[in-house]
């Protein structure tokens, strides 16, 4: 972030973590290379996302807000990560009686919220690629 910019880093996080929820998606079970989404996501993705926008954020408050401006990131990222774990246990309970055999996948429950998750994903990555900031620090 420091040598290109936060937001460059932060988009090339987004773009990241948008393809390992395709990749979980079309995940085949009995690959390993499930293995390695789990270091991917756990280690490099969620952690350089977080670290990313939090430090765009703080780059792009005046510094009499980057206060108020940390309790409303903290506050809006939480909402929504329990906005979105209430929907995928909604989903995951509506669509419980889904089992489609599409060749060597089978479509249940939990593939179709990695589905409805990418869809979102690519959405706001198309959004955040489309953003620019007047301020060439960034």
């Amino acid at each position: 972030g420091d040598r290109y910019g936060f937001l460059k880093m932060l988009k090339f996080a987004l773009l990241f973590q948008t393809v390992l929820a395709f990749m979980w998606f079309v995940a085949v079970p009995w690959t390993y290379y499930i293995l390695i989404l789990y270091a991917l996501i756990g280690i490099i993705v969620m952690p350089g996302t977080l670290m990313m926008s939090f430090n765009t954020l703080m780059g792009l408050v005046p510094t009499f807000g980057k206060t108020e401006a940390f309790s409303a990131y903290t506050s809006i990222t939480s909402m929504a990560s329990f906005v979105g774990n209430i929907c995928s246990g909604v989903i995951v309970t509506v669509f419980s009686g889904l089992s489609l055999n599409w060749g060597i996948w089978d479509i249940n429950a939990y593939r179709t919220v990695f589905l409805i998750s990418f869809i979102f994903r690519i959405a706001a990555t198309f959004y955040m690629f489309r953003l620019t900031l007047t301020n060439s620090n960034r």
